[in-house]
This record gives structure tokens, C-alpha cells and sequence, in this order.
């Protein structure tokens, strides 16, 4: 949910603000006015970008944690998941800041386009965006790899256990998407037309915030599927077992309390027979002979 309430933003940016602005035309045809909103869109979205695939990480080893705590998961792996998640954290907090803090003072990232400044500066970013870019490809890798050789361990049936491993594999999705997005990258380095070259770093950036969503959201997909359509999704077998083991033991208890329902009514009939006979003066043997 907090990747998705960031991503929606880094949508609107996109379609509201970098394309209304230029995004996708030539530099040459636009107004000074048009470019300088540009740069201030863009410097958001970098921010914005940057946070939401922290989040969409963060979310993916939360997820893992929870599932391999429940299940018999060794130290080394949860130790794992827990140095992938400071790592993550780190190096978000790193690139966050460093991209907020480029230029001094802030607002010349967008100025610089427009006018030049002596006394203003910004560091060189080319080489920090890809040491980011190839670090969270990395990451991405290591985030598919660190629950398939748990889930080995998982107390469930095969056609299950295969459906996690394929929900898992579904993350290297986001890990293709982040390599096609370095190719972009690469074209932007040295752009002197930053509204045309610019267009496909947007693009991936946006497909892979989405893809990301998507692939944290399989595991509740898989529920709203499975109540759906139970059949496909492999849990027909254990519900209806489930339901045959609870109608046995309702029928089971029904019959239970039947039994001593009648039980008890002979007790009192064979009570209420005894004092009357007392109120009537009969002696208990005569009684009975005389019912016979």
C-alpha cells in the first residue's frame, strides 16, 4: 500500500507535470519557461522514484520474514533478510539525500538549464546513479534468491510449494526491467536534449515502479483468486476434507447429545413413577406388579 500510495505520485509527475512540460519533444522547440518546469519535475520524480523502490523492496523482505518466521527457517537466513533490509535502508537513505542535495544551493538543479551561476554547483551524478541503478539490480537478484532454498522447508504439498516458487520467480520481472532501464540511463549521461532523451529513462522507471507493485501484491492476488476460483488454485481438496471432518464431528455431537437426552428422560420418568407410588401408598414391588 505505501509503494502504491508513492508510485500513484511518480504516475501523476509523469503524465501531469514531465509530459505537459515537454517530455518526449525536442529541447529546441520548447520555451525557457517549459525546461525550467521540466528540471523541477524531474528532480521530484528522482526523489519519488527512488523512495518507492525502496518500499517496494522493503515490502518484498518484510513479506519473507513474516512467511520463513512461521516456518522452520534457519538463523542464517533470517539474519540474512534482516541484513538485506539494513542494507536496503542504507542505501536508500544514501541516494535520497544525495539526490536532494546535488546541486547547492538545491535550486539550481532546475536554474542550471536556464542560467548559468558561478557560485553554484552540482556534483558529478553520472557515476552515483549507476552505482545505485547497478546496486538495485543486485538487489533485486538477491531478493529472488534468498527464499527459494527455504522453501524446501515449507510444510505443504508439492502443487503449492510450486506455486510460491513460481510467485517468487515472478520478481525477476522487476529485475529484467531494472537492466533495460540501465540502457536508458546510459543514453541520458551525456543529453544535451534532455526533454527527447530523457523520455525512455521516464518510461522504464515508470514500467518498473509498476512491475514492482504488481509482484508485491501476488500474494494477495493469490487469495482473491483462490476464493474465486478454489479448483485452479489447488485448494478444493483440503477445504472439502476440512468440511467432511466437520460434518463428522457435528453429526458425531448431535448424536451425543440425543443419547443423553434420552438417558436423562427414563431417569426422570422412572423418578416420577416412584413418587407417585409413595404418594399413593403403594409399596414399590406392588407398584410395578400392578403396571405389569
Amino acid at each position: 500500500m505505501s509503494a502504491f500510495a508513492v508510485g500513484l505520485p511518480c504516475a501523476l509527475v509523469n503524465r501531469h507535470g514531465l509530459v505537459h512540460s515537454g517530455l518526449g519533444r525536442d529541447a529546441w522547440t520548447l520555451t525557457t519557461d517549459d525546461i525550467y518546469h521540466f528540471a523541477i519535475y524531474f528532480y521530484i520524480l528522482e526523489i519519488l522514484y527512488t523512495i518507492c523502490m525502496a518500499l517496494i523492496k522493503l515490502t518484498l523482505l518484510a513479506f519473507y520474514l513474516t512467511l520463513f518466521l512461521a516456518a522452520s527457517t534457519s538463523v542464517w537466513t533470517r539474519r540474512l533478510l534482516w541484513g538485506s533490509i539494513t542494507f536496503q535502508v542504507v542505501l536508500a537513505t544514501v541516494t535520497i539525500m544525495l539526490a536532494v542535495f546535488q546541486c547547492s544551493p538545491v535550486s539550481y538543479y532546475w536554474k542550471q538549464l536556464v542560467a548559468s551561476d558561478a557560485s553554484a554547483s552540482c556534483i558529478a551524478s553520472t557515476p552515483i546513479v549507476w552505482t545505485n541503478a547497478s546496486l538495485n539490480v543486485a538487489l533485486d537478484i538477491w531478493i529472488v534468491l534468498i527464499p527459494l532454498r527455504e522453501v524446501r522447508n515449507l510444510r505443504m504439498p508439492l502443487r503449492k510449494k510450486l506455486g510460491v516458487i513460481f510467485m517468487f520467480l515472478m520478481g525477476t520481472f522487476v529485475t529484467v526491467v531494472s537492466i533495460l532501464r540501465l540502457s536508458s540511463i546510459y543514453l541520458t549521461s551525456a543529453s544535451i536534449n534532455i526533454t527527447w532523451d530523457y523520455l525512455p529513462l521516464a518510461l522504464w522507471s515508470t514500467v518498473e515502479i509498476n512491475v514492482g507493485i504488481i509482484c508485491t501484491c501476488l500474494p494477495t492476488l493469490r487469495l482473491i483468486f483462490m476464493s474465486i476460483s478454489p479448483k485452479v488454485c489447488g485448494s478444493q481438496e483440503p477445504r472439502s476434507k476440512t468440511v467432511s471432518k466437520s460434518t463428522e464431528a457435528q453429526l458425531g455431537a448431535a448424536a451425543s447429545r440425543r443419547q443423553r437426552r434420552l438417558s436423562s428422560l427414563e431417569t426422570n420418568v422412572g423418578t416420577e413413577e416412584g413418587e407417585l407410588d409413595q404418594e399413593l401408598g403403594i409399596p414399590f414391588s406392588e407398584g410395578r406388579g400392578h403396571q405389569e
